[in-house]
């Protein structure tokens, strides 16, 4: 018998070894293109080295050195312009050297004439420039040096309102109060700027809808920029770097689109506030001394392909929903490359190297908050973390990226062989204890075979069914009585 169960055993475990056979799942990688941030051209960032350092620009034989008050369109003839105000031949204000005591330097308003003011230098106790009210897409202003206007706490070295589709390109705004303001303007473009060195604000920008910031510098600034109650403006290209506090303070807006910028060695690289629709990508955020990317209560938020490195944290998300975190390279942040609660948020196919000393590298305190694309079953590649297990993500949400990945951004599959020699050896386990307890099991079986065989050769007592019969009848007496 004994020997009849090994080769039973033998012949199951050789069955089962041989049917299952491990064939590998095949994934489709998911190519990761390293992130190549494009800087502004270096021609163009020579050029902005250059008059980065100038406080004031030499104008050879000035034409104004005095204000230029301009309050509707009759003003323009008061001053010898070129041009006639029209779209082709526009009025030219250009060439001057203004310092006054007076509030503006430059101030135009109320016009329906277009016109270009270019090529020239003011300092005013309040504003540089002043344009206020005139009709859409008629202003200009290029490469246009305003400093030192900061007398009020409103004041600006080139302050905008209602002036749709103005273009300022070209122009240092340096020591004053706000550097560039621009309010209630749409459609405004912003390109080529350098704000530094302002009390407050490099730039400002508010109630406005769709513009244009491009190739700006904003440095050693309160905020780089900060924009409120806007809309769909393009951020691109710019460098909002050294500021005391923001590179870039969003608020209150939506629709906006944040890429190829470079926001370093601020307090928050960038940071968001009550806005929704918002796509951040291309960037290069490093070395901020708090935060990378601040959110707070933010709705649909799209953070891709950026270089997030050397803050203390990478991105801290605040009571936010709907934010995807997918295909940026999270390195070397002193805390968590992602510290984040609120919910229904997605993250995956990130790169997490060094972040928190080498320890757990994010935190969730959320709710529902996934860490893996639950239709590729792809999660982040985790430094350090070779299996294919689960990686733990700290925090109250317990939650876990089911489906971590390697360096090459392939899933790694779980181990099954370990899996298998797991099996086998149970089956193993399960047969060596059957085993033992044979000789045991053997022997009870003999024991209660003799019982049975005694009570079945002892005699039947002569009265057997007169006894029966009388213990049926007490036990139904008993019955009977009860029911009564």
């Amino acid at each position: 018998m004994l020997k009849k169960f090994h080769s039973f055993f033998l012949l199951s475990l050789l069955l089962f070894t041989n049917t299952i056979v491990y064939t590998p799942i095949v994934y489709t990688p998911i190519v990761y293109t390293p992130i190549v941030y494009t800087p502004i051209q270096s021609e163009i960032v020579k050029g902005y080295q250059t008059r980065y350092y100038e406080t004031k620009p030499i104008i050879h034989a000035p034409t104004f050195t005095t204000s230029i008050m301009i309050l509707e369109d009759d003003d323009f003839l008061n001053y010898s312009l070129s041009g006639n105000g029209t779209l082709n031949d526009p009025y030219v204000i250009e060439n001057f050297d203004i310092t006054t005591s007076n509030s503006t330097g430059v101030h135009i308003s109320g016009t329906t004439k277009h016109f270009i003011v270019r090529n020239g230098y003011v300092d005013a106790e309040q504003y540089g420039i002043r344009i206020a009210d005139v009709a859409e897409n008629t202003s200009k202003i290029i490469n246009v040096t305003s400093s030192f206007n900061y007398e009020t706490i409103d004041c600006a070295g080139i302050s905008i309102s209602s002036a749709n589709g103005i273009q300022l390109i070209d122009n240092v705004c340096m020591n004053n109060h706000y550097g560039i303001h621009v309010s209630n303007s749409y459609y405004s473009v912003i390109v080529g700027n350098i704000c530094s060195n302002n009390i407050a604000n490099g730039m400002t920008l508010t109630e406005s809808i769709g513009c244009l910031v491009d190739q700006n510098i904003c440095m050693y600034n309160s905020d780089g920029l900060a924009t409120f109650h806007s809309l769909y403006t393009v951020f691109r290209n710019n460098i909002f770097e050294s500021n005391d506090g923001e590179g870039l303070n969003i608020a209150t807006s939506g629709g906006h689109e944040i890429e190829n910028c470079s926001l370093s060695n601020n307090k928050y690289g960038l940071y968001l506030q009550v806005s929704d629709t918002i796509t951040i990508r291309n960037n290069t955020i490093i070395g901020n001394e708090y935060v990378g990317i601040h959110l707070l209560q933010i709705v649909v938020l799209e953070i891709t392909n950026n270089t997030i490195k050397e803050n203390y944290v990478g991105i801290d998300a605040l009571s936010s929903v709907l934010v995807s975190v997918t295909y940026n390279l999270f390195e070397n942040n002193t805390a968590y490359g992602i510290d984040m609660t609120g919910y229904n948020n997605s993250v995956h196919h990130n790169r997490f190297i060094g972040n928190n000393g080498g320890l757990t590298q994010s935190r969730d305190d959320g709710t529902h908050n996934l860490w893996y694309d639950p239709e590729l079953k792809e999660g982040n590649y985790w430094d350090g973390h070779q299996s294919g297990k689960p990686y733990e993500i700290v925090g109250y949400a317990e939650s876990v990226d089911k489906y971590p990945l390697d360096s090459n951004m392939n899933r790694i599959p779980r181990n099954w062989n370990n899996l298998i020699f797991g099996v086998v050896i149970g089956v193993s386990l399960v047969a060596v204890l059957t085993w033992m307890a044979y000789p045991k099991i053997k022997a009870r079986r003999r024991r209660a075979k003799k019982i049975l065989q005694k009570r079945r050769s002892a005699p039947v007592p002569p009265d057997y069914d007169k006894i029966v019969d009388e213990e049926h009848q007490k036990a139904r007496e008993k019955v009977a009585l009860k029911d009564y």
